[in-house]
């Protein structure tokens, strides 16, 4: 069999020599829209984790752990304390060690 060569899309080889095996992957995620639309019965009919699962898929495959998201839902209508809040949450989210996802559903 002939060497392998990076997959097209990722830029990178798929085998055992990963250079993206035991990093995370962490996503912080905004929505301008309520968490409540973010349900089966919601505007989108489907929630956030259900739309975050191709992520899930790619850090599976990139041999990458992926982390629980931060989500910020509603920033069209957000206060101002409300942003600030979640400005120092999203700090010490950073800076701390990100747990495995484990989905809601």
């Amino acid at each position: 069999m002939g060497r392998r060569r990076p997959h097209p899309r990722l830029g990178l080889r798929l085998n055992r020599h990963r250079p993206t095996r035991q990093k995370e992957l962490a996503l912080s995620v905004s929505t301008g829209s309520p968490a409540p639309n973010y349900t089966h019965d919601g505007t989108y009919h489907y929630t956030l984790t259900e739309l975050l699962r191709p992520f899930q898929a790619t850090s599976s495959l990139i041999g990458t752990r992926f982390t629980t998201p931060f989500t910020t839902t509603g920033t069209h209508t957000i206060t101002d304390e409300d942003l600030n809040h979640q400005a120092t949450t999203y700090t010490t989210w950073l800076t701390s060690t990100l747990p495995n996802w484990a989905p809601s559903e």
